[in-house]
């Protein structure tokens, strides 16, 4: 894929520029199916350590 230079200061823009700059694990994700989307699974297996930090 090539370099598509993006102008301008809108959120559109900014959003374009986010998505071409992290399209190196977009395509991790889109070429293996195994990847999740999402680190729910990390979330909840570090949850308990968190609430632990909350109380003291």
């Amino acid at each position: 894929m090539k370099t598509v230079p993006v102008s301008g200061k809108g959120k559109l823009s900014e959003a374009v520029r986010y998505s071409l700059n992290e399209r190196k694990y977009l395509y991790t994700f889109l070429e293996n199916g195994d990847v999740p989307i999402d680190n729910n699974s990390a979330e909840k297996a570090i949850r308990p350590f968190a609430r632990c930090f909350q109380i003291l």
